[in-house]
């Protein structure tokens, strides 16, 4: 029977606390090495943190309980999508390498956009994730992704359910959209297709 990643790390992060309480006197003769060692716990345990938001698309801000539902249309489109994308491209903010770019759908008509870089999501800023909002348009089978800033992002629905950038339509639908990729520059550089994760 497999354990689920929470509990394992829940458990060893327990487990370790109590070894470093029980060894107070090691530890009262030995303050460097203790530090060293909490925060190394520490970082293992946020980056198995982190890992999990991500690969269970709870993410900072979520609130798994919601009234609120996207119309029943739209339905067959909640759901995670994925690409990955190299760093050279404006549109991602990683340094060098490749990246997951992530994008989940929620029924509650909030999307979650996430960028991790070599198994791990590199800040809690802006540029790796943020929470907008969607929908979808049945005349032109697409979703629109909407930023609070008035900007949108279009994906064009396949036959398969993955979602392509509409990228004519990301850069010219609106003088928001226009003035936002002129001053940021970080417009892709060509239409992904994010598939989707069942």
């Amino acid at each position: 029977m497999r354990l689920k990643q929470s509990t394992i790390t829940a458990g060893l992060s327990i487990l370790v606390s109590a070894l470093i309480a029980c060894d107070s006197q090691y530890a009262s003769h030995h303050p460097i090495v203790d530090e060293a060692l909490r925060e190394k716990i520490a970082q293992q345990v946020e980056g198995q943190k982190l890992r999990q938001i991500a690969s269970e698309v709870v993410l900072p801000g979520h609130n798994r309980v919601s009234n609120a539902k996207v119309p029943e249309q739209a339905r067959p489109y909640v759901g995670r999508y994925k690409v990955v994308m190299r760093c050279d491209d404006p549109f991602i903010f990683c340094k060098e390498g490749t990246a997951d770019f992530m994008i989940s759908l929620l029924e509650d008509g909030t999307a979650h956009r996430t960028i991790i870089y070599l198994g791990s999501i590199q800040s809690a800023s802006e540029d790796q994730y943020r929470q907008d909002t969607w929908s979808y348009n049945s005349q032109t089978h697409q979703i629109t992704l909407h930023r609070a800033s008035g900007v949108e992002f279009f994906y064009n629905i396949d036959h398969e359910g993955n979602i392509v950038m509409d990228l004519d339509k990301i850069a010219n639908a609106s003088q928001v959209n226009r003035d936002y990729f002129a001053k940021t520059k970080r417009f892709p550089t060509q239409a992904y297709k994010l598939l989707k994760i069942e």
